[in-house]
C-alpha cells in the first residue's frame, strides 16, 4: 500500500490530516501511528476512500504517470494502473453481490 498517497489526496482536495481523522473517527496520533507502522485496518482504509472519493484499488496500484505497463508472461498483454483498478472495482462489486445473496437466503 502507498500511504504516501493518503497525502497527496489530502493536498489535492485540500483537506488536513485534522479533517480527514475526524470523518473517519480516528485520532490524528492513530492515523499518524498506522502510517508509521504500515499497518492499517480495512474498515479504516475504506472510510478513508469514501470520504476522499477514491477506489480501495487506488491506495494499491502504481501512479500511471509513472508505469510502463508491465508484460504478463512475456505476451503482449500489457498490466496498467486502469486494468487494475477496473478488475478488482469488478471482483469487489461481485463479492459484494455474492454476500448479498448470501445475507437474502438467511
Amino acid at each position: 500500500m502507498d500511504y504516501n498517497r493518503i497525502k497527496a489526496e489530502l493536498d489535492r482536495k485540500r483537506m488536513s490530516i485534522r479533517d480527514l481523522c475526524y470523518k473517519i473517527d480516528i485520532t490524528e496520533q492513530g492515523l499518524h501511528q498506522m502510517i508509521r507502522n504500515k499497518s492499517m485496518k480495512v474498515e479504516v482504509l475504506e472510510r478513508i476512500s469514501q470520504v476522499l472519493g477514491c477506489p480501495m484499488s487506488y491506495w494499491f496500484t502504481t501512479d500511471s504517470s509513472n508505469s510502463t505497463g508491465t508484460n504478463i508472461n512475456g505476451a503482449d498483454k500489457q498490466v496498467t494502473p486502469n486494468i487494475i483498478h477496473q478488475k478488482i472495482d469488478s471482483l469487489t462489486k461481485d463479492l459484494n453481490d455474492m454476500l448479498k445473496d448470501i445475507l437474502a437466503k438467511q
